[in-house]
């Protein structure tokens, strides 16, 4: 529809299609959810003879083929819910009885209830990188409210070769920039060859897994910090989506999206790419020891593993960031990259910087690919060392009981001298007074 209206909007709820051999059946379970259910139509397609078409609904009701409004010419066959569809799990199962043919089946509905938003998805490709790469977007969504946690599944149909399929992710890692805002990303690097790429994406959501995030106030962009004065300071870390705030509203759903399609001309096949950057590098003090914690990058971005990790630190932000290869190092020759996704973690202490009170120490690290192809700088980390007073106290008297001593004992000769000086003064005032 051309509708404005998103209830007015046609949703696409499944699209399939493989070769059926003579006697084989395609079988599948669709969820229909709550926020949809008008206007809703499965459509069946075919090569050379019509198939045995059955539809179930979550009632158990049976739709036949003889339900369906059969065209011989345009080789389709389609079937209309009558009112509202109900919403739950309902199962088609097409049998092939004749010789090996292309099947497919379509279908799609409409909101349930206008002042309800049905759950959308947009696709989008972006356009190349500088590496000849492409971004694959997808936007899930309920009226302003993103989905989280859904199963999101890219299917790319290529020149030569079967189509693949790549997992898109919404956790801040790789390609996605911001974790759990409903967008959900991957870079595609997996060309076959010269020629048309069509995409589409495929949206799974499981009751009880997938969420809802409600917006609470305004939606301002995160901003790492500020200079003041000549001086940088470094906002606290940007606070994750509050579990309290996620739903658990969203039952069984499922959605297809179209992302368009692609040209690849001769000649621009992409190069070997970089590992991608490192996103959320986290550093924490342990027992006067710092841990340090990242999501592994790939060695073609997010693909594979890295060759090998480079780590630096120093007591200055300005330096490490602008002047990286120069500061302190890291040892980590003996870690292995893991594959992209995987959580790295270091453990050490650092050998030429005593974790005192009142120390800073910012950390940052790139990682290199099997042609020693570096990733752009990670995030910087920071660890501050605070002793509250009392425990500061307590350590230096401890730490120097002789010092401590005679800091009491200069206390207690300030307090007799102040208490004979006042005696005398007294005593004087008092003689005065009775001359």
């Amino acid at each position: 529809s051309g509708n404005g209206d998103i209830s007015q909007q046609s949703i696409q709820l499944e699209s399939f299609g493989a070769i059926i051999y003579d006697g084989d059946w395609m079988n599948n379970t669709l969820p229909i959810d709550k926020t949809v259910g008008n206007d809703t139509f499965f459509v069946v397609t075919w090569e050379k003879q019509i198939p045995d078409i059955f539809v179930t609904d979550p009632n158990g009701k049976i739709y036949n083929k003889g339900d369906f409004e059969i065209d011989n010419t345009l080789l389709t066959a389609r079937l209309n819910i009558d009112g509202t569809a109900q919403a739950g799990h309902w199962m088609y199962s097409i049998l092939n009885p004749g010789n090996d043919q292309i099947i497919t089946i379509t279908v799609t509905s409409r909101a349930a209830d206008e002042k309800i938003p049905p759950l959308t998805v947009n696709m989008l490709v972006s356009e190349k990188d500088s590496y000849g790469g492409r971004t694959i977007y997808a936007e899930i969504s309920q009226g302003f409210s993103p989905v989280m946690f859904a199963n999101v599944t890219a299917i790319i149909e290529r020149p030569t070769g079967r189509p693949i399929e790549e997992r898109l992710s919404d956790d801040g890692t790789g390609a996605d920039v911001v974790k759990n805002d409903g967008i959900y990303t991957k870079k595609f690097f997996k060309f076959s060859g010269y020629g048309r790429y069509n995409f589409k994406v495929r949206v799974v959501g499981k009751e009880g897994a997938t969420k809802k995030a409600i917006r609470t106030g305004a939606r301002a962009f995160y901003i790492p910090g500020y200079t003041e004065n000549g001086v940088i300071q470094i906002n606290p870390p940007q606070p994750p989506v509050n579990l309290e705030d996620l739903t658990t509203e969203l039952g069984d759903f499922s959605r297809v999206k179209s992302g368009g399609v692609i040209s690849v001309p001769a000649g621009t096949l992409p190069v070997d790419v970089p590992p991608c950057k490192i996103t959320d590098l986290q550093a924490t003090i342990v027992k006067n020891k710092v841990e340090l914690e990242w999501t592994a990058p790939g060695d073609d971005y997010d693909q594979g593993a890295a060759s090998r990790y480079e780590m630096r630190m120093s007591d200055s932000l300005l330096q490490l960031r602008d002047n990286f290869s120069t500061t302190a190092p890291v040892n980590l020759t003996s870690m292995n990259p893991q594959p992209f996704g995987s959580r790295e973690n270091v453990t050490f202490v650092p050998e030429n910087t005593e974790l005192k009170n009142g120390t800073t120490v910012y950390f940052a690290l790139c990682a290199y690919d099997k042609i020693n192809q570096p990733s752009a700088m990670s995030n910087v980390a920071k660890i501050s060392v605070y002793v509250p007073w009392t425990e500061h106290s307590k350590r230096n008297m401890t730490e120097h009981p002789k010092r401590n001593n005679g800091r009491l004992e200069v206390v207690c000769s300030v307090i007799v001298v102040t208490i004979l000086v006042c005696l005398t003064i007294w005593v004087v005032d008092y003689v005065v007074r009775r001359k």
